[in-house]
Order: structure tokens, then sequence, then C-alpha cells
């Protein structure tokens, strides 16, 4: 700004503080994206439960290793038709297919 002469006089004169506010501004940007971290964590550990109980609900013979093995082949690329193929029941594919989007 005062290289600019945008408000040059205001700025010099109240320098410490403008030095002060960005600071401020800077603790306060630093406080927010802690809290969106710690936040964020917290979701991640809900999110796991919630899909775990999900997983539960999908209701298949061999249990959560079924389930596991369904997402982490969703999340590798594979599509329902592959997965119905390698012998996986295709509405527990569905329901799965959901938990990943």
């Amino acid at each position: 700004c005062i290289k600019n002469h945008i408000l040059e006089d205001f700025l010099k004169a109240r320098r410490e503080e403008v030095v002060k506010v960005t600071q401020l501004d800077y603790t306060w940007e630093r406080r927010e994206e802690l809290i969106r971290r710690e936040e964020y964590e917290e979701g991640w550990e809900v999110g796991i439960q919630q899909g775990i109980e999900q997983g539960i609900q999908l209701g298949v013979s061999d249990g959560m290793n079924t389930v596991f093995d369904i997402l982490q082949k969703l999340k590798q690329g594979a599509t329902l038709k592959e997965l119905v193929d390698q012998g996986f029941d295709e509405e527990v594919v569905k329901r799965a297919q959901m938990l990943v989007k």
C-alpha cells in the first residue's frame, strides 16, 4: 500500500497498530487452521466408526473382511461388474459403493 501511496499517511502514522493487527490476523488464521485440523481428525474417527457400523449392517456372510475387501477394491478402481464376477454379492457391492463416494 505504501509503495502505491494507498493509505500511506495512515499506515505510517499507525505503524505499530498495523503490525499488531497483522500479527493478530496471523495468529487468528493459525488458530483457525489448528481448529480445522482437530475437527478433521475428530470427523475422520467418527467416519471410520460409522463406516465400520455401516459395513456390519451390510449383512455379508463373511463379515467385516469381505466389506473391507470390497471397499479396498473399489478404492483401487474396481467396477461393480468386476466385483460381482469375483463372487461378491451385487447388493453388498452397491452399498459399499455408497460408502466410497
